[in-house]
């Protein structure tokens, strides 16, 4: 419910900020209303076969699918912010896209408590390989190269 909520005040605001901007909406807004939700039921769910003749999703199917929206919209709202012009409609882009990260993690640890999305786990040997790839830079040196390289390359200034 309460991403329902956050989701409808987001598109409010939207409205409110276009039509502040002069444009012209007649779109109603998104009918959020769900349907046989028991909000304190909290039980571990094994993992089944799929059901041949279903007539609803499972709690798993329906996480997976808000996550993925999430992620999308995410991806999707920095994508136009970065787009943007106008410095409203480009800070209402970075907020979506925050909002949907915060509520992608939310349900991604709620799969996570629930068994549907374990996170995955490397043994010491992939642990090490993995860190042992990144060393400390030499801030000084790289910075004298990459300003010679640029210079090399007909960039003009300093790269800082």
């Amino acid at each position: 419910m309460k991403h329902q909520q956050q989701m409808m005040m987001a598109y409010q605001q939207g409205v409110n900020l276009m039509q502040g901007k002069g444009a012209q909406i007649s779109h109603t807004a998104p009918n959020f209303q769900a349907q046989n939700a028991n909000i304190n039921a909290h039980h571990q769910v094994t993992m089944s076969a799929p059901m041949a003749n279903a007539k609803t999703l499972a709690d798993q199917t329906i996480a997976t699918l808000a996550l993925n929206t999430h992620k999308s919209g995410a991806v999707m709202g920095m994508q136009w912010a970065n787009e943007c012009v106008d410095p409203q409609i480009r800070m209402y882009h970075v907020n979506g896209a925050n909002m949907c990260q915060e509520m992608a993690y939310e349900i991604w640890s709620w799969m996570n408590q629930n068994g549907y999305y374990q996170p995955p786990t490397f043994d010491t040997t992939q642990t090490t390989q993995m860190t042992g790839m990144f060393q400390p830079m030499d801030t000084m040196n790289n910075m004298g190269t990459m300003n010679m390289q640029g210079q090399n390359n007909g960039i003009q200034g300093n790269i800082q």
